[in-house]
């Protein structure tokens, strides 16, 4: 009873997934699709009775199977149209006649045509074969001997679609025997911080099938292509999934062949799908993805009992595969319950060019950032993101890790770098060490104006892995890139890894770029002379010049004038040709509002005056920049020189001094028989007050760092003026000695105004 509960079961889920409907009022045509070989028939009722093809292949009914008579079709079916797996040896039959289910089980008999056959071969298999997509359900089956002829035999309870099959060298001769190891080097891919691994193994099973791999693909694209969820693929899904079998075909030119082994009542098919996968990865050379419903990975080799795993969700540092696995630990590895699916490619494994070296793009390993800014306090992150609802299979989203956030249709112009948190490259060889070029590119999709462009060498040991930053900040300026237009801006990402001397493996991501406009708020100063520095402060200039300019009444400024630029702030020289006009910022094809800057004529004079005597030398040299109408540049009775500048007009003043000792030491002798000793120390040169002066309430910054002093001056009205004269002050200490020798008075740190304004200084003064 608890069998023929199994055996039901087993069918009724078939009928689920599989859909199988044969009517009795409608019965399946022997020669549908000109694909039937021989019929039989014959009329069976509850007395039981069988019904035999010419070749031996048998369908029998025990008393009672049924309670009613109906005529029977059975009818070999051609099996090259189901074995595009290659066996050896498959048989195809199917029977029509009765849509009910079996009182008893029916007994399905296919006869070998070798003799002595090993009733305990373990290395043929049976099926229900959809007919609806040749995705199978696996039944238990056995040898046995039937008038003397060795019998695949199998039992149902409902009428299908059945096949059976062995693998071996000998046409129906000989089950074959799996070598007693094998190992397949196949490409390795990691499934990251997602669920996605049954994408990640249908990826591995893909890449290492014949096709033109100079194509980008990644295990996004089966992701998108299929539009599943991250656990949205159950084992039952992956057998009866139509898209993924078209999207299978599609890459490889061939339908999967999935099995369904379901563990219920008196079978448990575990041992058989060992049997299975030996048989596969031994004999025919194909990887197998195996998947219980919560997990996949893929089995692609085995020595013994020890199976070797390629595992998405465990690609450690020290290892990326070939994860070795007693049998019964990968059982308990999968936590198998009540069944198990297995997938594999019919076609020939594994490629000759198949990439060996792999790439990856795998959650969050891009990150783009826009920044809190003065005009923007709201900084924002946007992160790669594997995602089903997309077509391409990602997003960017500033969710990071969450699989229900909505990614966004184009990025923020105010984005300004991106992060590359590290681009997984793997060598999946067994044993061979690999010299890699791996590069990155990103450019605008339909301008190659402008794009960034990294590459480098690398030695990948075997079954190892790295992650490429590309950047040693770690982050990209977007301006990098970036082609800023009056519309959004569709930019391409390729990674790309070649092993020398093989095929290597790319992946390529777009993206969208809305556009920027920068706005300038104020120009420092509005108006000065060829030549001379002026900052443009505002906002969204972007973070490097690179595709980005000044302009000054129409002259583009040259790269040699741009002193520095930031996103708020840019220092540009006048150009030699400007004249009065808007100052407009150019982001790529966008540009600013313009702002009025007048260009005033500015002269340039330079001075240097040396004060020496016995204790101290100095030197003072400047240079003054301004719209200059009188000068007196001869000495007055402090060596002053003189310069006077238009009202309204910017002044540029900068002082360097230059002091040192002229002597160490001074000794005076006394009458007494004594003397006086003056150890003199490092000159310093101000304390602060003084090294300025300045009369009058007007517009003026000033610096002072390592004995270099910087003014700006703007006169507002005339009679105003700016005084700059540098005081010297030389510390020292004094002790003086009697005649014996002996300090008899001391003074330590003495510090004193040396020169008293006697060195030259700057006077500027307005008209």
């Amino acid at each position: 009873m608890k069998r023929n509960l199994y055996l039901l079961t087993i069918f009724c889920f078939s009928l689920l997934i599989f859909q199988c409907s044969s009517d009795s009022n409608n019965p399946t045509s022997p020669n549908d699709n000109n694909n039937t070989g021989e019929t039989a028939q014959a009329e069976i009722g509850p007395a039981g009775g069988s019904v035999k093809l010419p070749d031996g292949i048998s369908v029998t009914f025990p008393p009672d199977a049924v309670s009613t008579s109906k005529k029977v079709t059975v009818s070999s079916l051609k099996s090259d149209v189901y074995n595009t797996n290659g066996f050896t040896y498959m048989k195809v039959i199917k029977c029509t006649g009765f849509t009910e289910i079996f009182g008893k089980p029916v007994q399905l008999a296919v006869p070998l045509k070798g003799s002595g056959i090993e009733t305990e071969n373990n290395n043929i298999f049976a099926a229900v074969i959809s007919d609806g997509n040749g995705s199978m359900t696996m039944l238990p089956c056995s040898i046995q001997n039937i008038d003397d002829v060795p019998n695949i035999v199998a039992e149902t309870e409902h009428f299908s679609i059945f096949g059976f099959w062995f693998y071996g060298e000998d046409e129906g001769e000989n089950p074959g025997t799996p070598p007693a190891s094998a190992r397949l080097d196949i490409p390795i891919y990691n499934q990251g911080e997602s669920p996605y691994c049954w994408a990640a193994c249908i990826h591995m099973l893909t890449q290492s099938v014949p096709r033109d791999h100079s194509q980008p693909s990644q295990v996004y694209d089966i992701i998108g292509k299929l539009g599943i969820d991250a656990g949205g693929l159950t084992a039952a899904n992956l057998v009866n999934s139509a898209s993924l079998a078209d999207f299978i075909k599609s890459r490889s030119n061939d339908y999967p062949e999935r099995g369904l082994w379901l563990q219920i009542a008196h079978w448990d098919p575990w041992e058989k799908v060992r049997n299975y996968i030996k048989c596969e990865v031994g004999i025919a050379g194909r990887p197998v993805m195996i998947h219980d419903g919560t997990h996949a990975v893929v089995i692609v080799g085995y020595e013994n009992d020890i199976f070797w795993v390629h595992d998405p969700a465990a690609l450690g540092e020290s290892y990326v595969g070939y994860q070795a696995l007693l049998w019964s630990d990968l059982r308990d590895k999968l936590g198998l319950f009540t069944g198990i699916a297995t997938f594999i490619i019919p076609t020939d494994h594994p490629d000759a060019n198949r990439p060996v070296i792999t790439t990856g793009i795998t959650n969050n390993s891009l990150i783009f950032n826009k920044p809190k800014t003065t005009y923007d306090p709201n900084p924002d992150k946007f992160y790669f993101l594997w995602d089903h609802r997309k077509q391409e299979g990602y997003s960017f989203t500033n969710a990071p890790l969450d699989a229900s956030a909505a990614g966004v249709d184009k990025l923020p112009g105010g984005i300004v770098s991106l992060d590359v948190e590290g681009i997984e490259i793997i060598n999946s060889s067994f044993s061979d060490t690999r010299d890699v070029d791996i590069s990155l590119m990103v450019k605008p999709v339909d301008n190659l104006e402008n794009y960034y462009y990294n590459e480098r060498a690398q030695t990948i040991s075997p079954k190892n892995k790295f992650r490429v930053k590309f950047s040693d900040k770690n982050a990209i300026p977007v301006d990098e890139f970036r082609y800023n237009t009056d519309v959004p801006t569709l930019y391409e990402l390729e990674v790309k890894a070649v092993p020398k001397g093989t095929i290597g493996d790319k992946n390529i991501i777009r993206f969208t770029i809305d556009t920027v406009t920068p706005k300038i708020e104020k120009l420092e100063p509005d108006k000065s002379g060829i030549g001379t520095e002026v900052v443009i402060r505002g906002h969204e200039f972007g973070t490097i010049p690179k595709m980005n300019t000044v302009y000054f009444g129409g002259t583009e400024v040259a790269g040699s004038d741009i002193v520095s630029w930031s996103d708020e702030s840019i220092t540009v020289k006048v150009p030699e040709k400007a004249q009065s006009g808007n100052v407009v910022v150019m982001r790529g094809k966008v540009a600013s509002n313009g702002v009025l800057f007048t260009v005033v004529e500015v002269m340039t004079y330079t001075g240097t005056w040396k004060y020496e005597d016995p204790i101290v030398t100095a030197t003072t040299t400047w240079t003054i920049n301004g719209n200059i109408v009188i000068v007196d540049e001869s000495p007055n009775q402090v060596f002053y020189p003189y310069y006077q500048v238009k009202v309204g007009t910017l002044v540029e003043l900068t002082i360097n001094v230059s002091i040192a000792l002229a002597r160490g030491k001074q000794v005076i002798k006394e009458d007494s028989g004594g003397y006086t000793e003056i150890i003199y120390k490092t000159p310093i040169l101000g304390y602060t007050e003084d090294i300025f002066s300045i009369i009058g309430e007007f517009s003026h910054t000033e610096s002072a760092t390592d004995y270099t002093f910087t003014a700006s001056v703007t006169f507002t009205e005339t009679h105003q003026y700016f005084n700059c004269h540098p005081n010297y002050y030389v510390p020292y200490d004094y002790r003086t000695y009697d005649s014996q020798g002996k300090v008899i008075f001391e003074v330590l740190d003495k510090v004193d105004e040396y020169t008293q304004h006697e060195v030259a200084g700057i006077v500027i003064t307005s008209r």
